[in-house]
């Protein structure tokens, strides 16, 4: 969401000094509630992917179709 609104060279390095000084500091029992977090958000993340991902397969075999239906049409004399 960061990357959406901000961006600089160098942010990915940024952020995950920021991220790693923040969860040193926060202690263990945060570290886990944040790692917990990042599992449930990159599985969150991974599912909708895969979704997008069936979709667009399933959208190119129907483009695909209609393209073979209409370059096998009869040519005109010309």
């Amino acid at each position: 969401m960061l990357q959406r609104r901000f961006f600089w060279p160098g942010m990915g390095q940024d952020l995950k000094a920021w991220t790693a000084c923040v969860v040193s500091k926060a202690g263990p029992e945060r570290a886990e509630l944040l790692h917990d977090w990042v599992q449930t958000h990159q599985q969150v993340l991974a599912k909708a992917y895969s979704q997008v991902q069936t979709s667009v397969t399933r959208r190119q075999a129907r483009d695909q179709t209609r393209y073979n239906r209409r370059a096998q049409a009869p040519l005109l004399p010309g």
